[in-house]
């Protein structure tokens, strides 16, 4: 079984290669691109994929300095590498179900997604998010880092999905210039997607140590 798994991956990134090639592209941004388009069975993602200028450099570092990962939902740590995270020294959160957050969203009328960031800011500093569902934590995560810059993450995967917020948020996203990014514009993204972008750059982070 495993064997015909391993099978049916390589037979689907060398069908996605074929498709999408391009020699102006460098091996490590096809390997995030590819994976975005194995999650969701559309190429049409490929090309619209935002990477901004050294985010690849900086999760590889972060990923090194045994950085924290956060996520907004359970979903979104569901897809990630986290034994791999485990054994490299990286601790990951997610906030979303706890009790607390729960009762103060009732009391404030505040998401859940944004209290949870909110929660979590004490392990920002140098992290890796990843943001895979809820625009309103990608909105909050924004304003923490606005009001306070000793709470910059290293990078933020901004890929919530839906018609409310999703587009907005994301396009606060890229158009600040502080902190490295990788976004889908539009209503597009999701757990699967956020999580295979993550993994690629688990994925590019074992090349690059395999190579030094």
């Amino acid at each position: 079984m495993e064997i015909l798994r391993n099978y049916i991956e390589k037979e689907s990134f060398k069908i996605i290669d074929d498709l999408m090639d391009n020699p102006k592209l460098s091996a490590e941004e096809k390997e995030i691109r590819s994976r975005v388009v194995h999650a969701s069975g559309d190429t049409e993602l490929y090309w619209k994929l935002v990477i901004s200028k050294g985010a690849i450099d900086v999760s590889v570092k972060a990923l090194k300095s045994k950085c924290n990962i956060i996520t907004d939902s359970r979903m979104v740590e569901a897809g990630i590498r986290k034994n791999w995270l485990k054994d490299n020294g990286n601790k990951h959160f997610c906030a979303i179900d706890r009790s607390d957050i729960f009762n103060k969203s009732e009391i404030t009328g505040k998401t859940r997604a944004a209290l949870a960031i909110q929660s979590l800011k004490e392990y920002l500093p140098g992290s890796i998010v990843i943001i895979g569902n809820a625009p309103t934590a990608l909105f909050e995560l924004l304003s923490i880092i606005r009001e306070a810059k000793k709470y910059k993450p290293s990078l933020i995967i901004g890929m919530p999905v839906g018609f409310v917020g999703a587009d907005t948020s994301k396009n606060s996203l890229v158009i600040q210039d502080e902190i490295p990014y990788i976004t889908l514009p539009g209503t597009r993204g999701g757990s699967n997607l956020a999580s295979s972008v993550f993994n690629a750059l688990i994925n590019i982070f074992i090349m690059r140590s395999n190579n030094d």
